[in-house]
């Protein structure tokens, strides 16, 4: 996929008035024009290939940024480098980097194109499946979401302005405007890609013709049948002075290759001139790879040199851009043939060999000024470059893998033209090594030299891949912070240092730290005895006292029936539960903790005896109603025979 952006704040009529300024004045980095950064895979929309940076020295590093094994098919890998931030993409993530303090800022998985980088947002599709893809814009400094937009036709070509959005479908080139996403134009053309975005007009190619069209309209201003990709693969084009260079291969036949470079008036599709080359672009499948990089009035351009024969060579050739003559030609042997596209930068030209290495060459004479054919790592290790390269800010960025014989030790982004002389250290402890789920581990950092900067410490779970779990400042090369581990097992820690530009980067040796499980102490308050069918209730507490632990409780009745309740601590790690009991007799009283990765399980058992309360029926208080009231009477009456006064005695 072969993704386009454009700004359109600064008319290209400007652009001779840029250069000469861009040493005195500072431009906002976006890839109308050649800047010091590297805005999109071809440094600008006209697909130059320049760089106003200064040249790197390529004696100097690699400084190596791993980046995992997450890119396949590396070799398609352009890199874009904007604002101190280097961005990778292929078809299964998108990387931002700090290619300064050596770290990944953020990262997208999925299927995405090219990236382009407009005043600090990040343009670029991502494949959602079928024939749809969703374009997003992210904020190149945090990676957050601007916005997007839904079920856009597959692109193979995108190019962003200030107000509009084009892009190529399978079937047709579409114009809409930015903010409402409606469709101002479109124009059919089959399997259409947009190449170059110059002077308002866009260059697209298809398998029909190549062709030029307004941008503003969508009108086809003019096509060439002859330069279809039709059976062939696709090529870049490349616009500069009122003319479009393309490099294409005409014929591949055992014993016969060629090709040419063209070049077109922009404005009319008239051939101005044509450089046959007795050889081909060095990849068959990458269109990137048949491109040209074109700056002081000269096309620079790479091949494989009778590819189908013995004695097969790559070559760098130097043709005058006004007449198609051939300043100059270097013809070298590489490990591989698979020679890239390449970037020119402060009279340099630069070139990398795929599974080789990285050359410097003049760019007025072509006489080789570094040749770094092979970059050996130390302990048998050595850098494979596997990309083309991209020139910003005085250095010379790829993705290699580093290899040793034939194993893979990991895909890097190699700097060229820094390098870290001097050594670091880390000096790393933990106390203690060993502890529960729940508990922290004192972490002492001490790195030499003793800097005021920030130290990543890293972690392994159970043999799992390093994560980084935290940042510390360190001040005077010193720190001690606490860390806790999230679950039990088996934990392997590190601390890393990325390193400045005096010191190499350092990487601490490990500590195996055991964290196991919590067994946590059960703690049961309940009465002793229960009433037949009234609600009885019990307060269960653990110690630690953990938050979100689950609690079986399980009552069995005297005849062998259960009742299970399942509850969970609060944040006191406290439960409370309650149950009617409908069985007379003894019940058993089973409190579980539940066993987790985390926590051991344990269970307290404990009993009650259940009894009936007294009970009476209407009958029985209406007799004992009746028997009080005659024992009542009875008593009054004999009370009232006591108080009685007694006669007087008979006279005597």
């Amino acid at each position: 996929m072969v993704i386009l952006v454009e700004k359109t704040v600064y008319c290209f009529l400007l652009v001779s008035l840029l250069l000469v300024l861009s040493a005195i004045a500072v431009i906002k980095s976006q890839p109308l024009s050649p800047s010091k950064d590297w805005c999109c895979p071809r440094s600008c929309y006209s697909g130059l290939r320049y760089s106003l940076s200064k040249g790197p020295d390529i004696s100097k590093g690699p400084v190596l940024i791993k980046i995992g094994r997450l890119f396949l098919g590396v070799s398609k890998v352009r890199i874009v480098v904007c604002e101190g931030k280097a961005l990778l993409t292929n078809e299964s993530h998108l990387l931002c980097i700090d290619y300064k303090a050596r770290k990944i800022l953020w990262a997208k998985s999925g299927s995405f194109g090219y990236p382009r980088v407009v005043d600090g947002k990040v343009y670029i599709c991502k494949h959602v499946g079928g024939l749809l893809s969703t374009l997003y814009c992210y904020d190149l400094n945090t990676g957050n979401e601007v916005f997007k937009i839904e079920k856009i036709p597959l692109t193979a070509g995108l190019v962003v302005t200030e107000d509009k959005l084009y892009f190529a479908t399978i079937s047709a080139i579409e114009c809409r405007d930015l903010n409402s996403k409606k469709i101002i134009w479109k124009t059919n053309i089959e399997y259409g890609c947009i190449s170059c975005y110059y002077d308002g007009k866009l260059y697209v190619i298809s398998t029909r013709a190549l062709y030029c069209i307004d941008a503003e309209t969508g009108k086809i201003l003019w096509k060439r049948g002859e330069y279809r990709a039709a059976g062939k693969p696709y090529f870049m084009i490349t616009a500069i002075d009122g003319k479009i260079v393309f490099f294409h291969e005409v014929e591949t036949v055992p014993g016969k290759a060629y090709s040419h470079v063209c070049v077109l008036d922009a404005n009319t599709g008239k051939t101005l001139w044509l450089f046959k080359v007795e050889g081909i672009p060095a990849s068959l499948y990458d269109p990137y790879v048949r491109d040209v990089a074109i700056a002081y009035g000269r096309i620079y351009f790479t091949y494989e040199y009778h590819p189908l024969m013995k004695d097969s060579c790559i070559a760098l050739v130097c043709l005058d851009l006004n007449t198609g003559k051939c300043l100059w030609e270097k013809k070298f042997k590489a490990i591989t043939s698979g020679i890239f596209e390449p970037a020119v930068a402060d009279g340099k030209v630069y070139v990398t060999v795929e599974h080789d290495g990285v050359y410097c060459f003049d760019a007025n004479t072509g006489e080789v000024l570094c040749n770094r054919s092979t970059i050996p790592l130390g302990k048998g290790l050595r850098l494979k470059i596997m990309t083309a390269p991209s020139i910003a800010d005085g250095l010379l960025f790829v993705i290699g893998d580093i290899v040793k014989d034939i194993e893979s030790y990991g895909i890097v982004l190699a700097v060229f033209g820094t390098s870290a002389t001097k050594p670091s250290s880390i000096e790393f402890s933990a106390e203690p090594t060993q502890l529960t789920v729940g508990s922290e581990v004192t972490l002492s950092i001490q790195l030499t030299p003793a800097k005021t900067t920030t130290v990543y410490i890293e972690a392994s779970y159970e043999g799992e891949e390093w994560e980084k779990v935290r940042s510390v400042q360190l001040t005077s090369g010193v720190a001690s912070v606490k860390w806790k581990p999230s679950k039990a097992g088996l934990w392997r820690v590190r601390v890393r240092w990325p390193g400045d530009n005096e010191y190499s980067p350092a990487v601490s040796s490990e500590i195996t730290i055991q964290v196991l499980k919590v067994k946590p102490s059960i703690k049961v308050s309940a009465p002793s005895a229960a009433t037949y069918g009234k609600e009885f209730t019990i307060e269960i507490s653990i110690n630690p006292p953990l938050q979100g632990v689950s609690v079986k409780i399980t009552y069995t009745s005297p005849t062998g029936s259960t009742i299970v309740h399942s509850k969970t601590t609060d944040s006191e790690g406290k439960v409370k539960d309650s149950v009617t009991l409908s069985e007379e007799g003894e019940w058993s009283i089973t409190v579980e903790v539940m066993s987790t990765e985390d926590i051991q399980g344990s269970k307290e058992t404990f009993k009650i005896q259940v009894k009936k309360e007294l009970g009476l029926t209407m009958s029985q208080w209406l007799i004992i109603a009746v028997v009080i009231a005659v024992v009542a009477v009875t008593a009054i009456v004999i009370v009232i025979k006591l108080k009685k006064p007694q006669p007087p005695p008979p006279p005597q």
